[in-house]
């Protein structure tokens, strides 16, 4: 037995070929046969993925990709990204959108800025309370990715909550919004609160009507609420 193939691979593999239902191919290693097996159900679980995409007639898929603590090498993740997009794209009429989430790699703006020198075509959503659950303010994502950024995931904040429906913290999400069309983005902005975020319904009908009119103060068609 190789000492490549040890025991500390042996659980997140059986744990692979449990989920996937692959037999692994002894207690310490993948076979190769099971390796294309695995890559034969990506391949499938990508179509089963975009498919329906296309049926609902949906342009964009989001995507929220690695842990930070991944051991996949950037440039290799990187061009499985592209090829991702590529795939989706070519097949399926939908383009990948790369979403900054703090459990994720993409919690770093860097991260994505390198992607985007590697794969200029990549398309991505800021989320405004995941960036600053990342420590980052949504600014730094804006000006490091400009008009590659395709889809706006907006809430409100104060210092002690961040994900209020619009108009329901104290951040200047107007500044925020003009910002993104000094950048050349044209795109739509979701309001997008959790269910914690407020008491009433209500709040959420007033946060986008807000938001609504924050979008038509701003000249020309670059932002869409819908």
């Amino acid at each position: 037995m190789s000492k490549s193939c040890t025991s500390s691979v042996s659980s997140p593999a059986h744990r692979w070929c449990r989920f996937t239902r692959l037999p692994p191919a002894s207690s310490r290693c993948f076979s190769f046969r099971n390796i294309l097996a695995a890559s034969r159900m990506a391949s499938s679980c990508t179509k089963a993925i975009c498919a329906p995409q296309k049926k609902l007639g949906a342009k964009l898929l989001v995507f929220h990709g690695d842990s930070p603590y991944s051991k996949i090498p950037q440039e290799k993740a990187f061009d499985q990204l592209r090829r991702f997009d590529r795939f989706a794209l070519e097949q399926y009429g939908v383009r990948v959108a790369y979403e900054n989430v703090v459990r994720c790699r993409g919690r770093d703006p860097q991260y994505f800025a390198s992607l985007r020198e590697y794969y200029p075509e990549m398309r991505f959503v800021l989320d405004i309370k995941q960036a600053l659950r990342s420590g980052r303010l949504p600014s730094e994502y804006i000006r490091l990715l400009g008009d590659s950024i395709c889809h706006v995931h907006i809430s409100d904040s104060t210092s002690e909550r961040d994900c209020l429906p619009v108009g329901g913290g104290e951040m200047n999400l107007h500044e925020l919004l003009q910002e993104l069309k000094e950048q050349g983005f044209h795109g739509s902005v979701l309001q997008e609160v959790y269910r914690d975020s407020y008491e009433h319904p209500q709040q959420v009908l007033e946060g986008y009507r807000v938001l609504e009119k924050m979008v038509g103060e701003l000249d020309g068609p670059t932002f869409s609420t819908k």
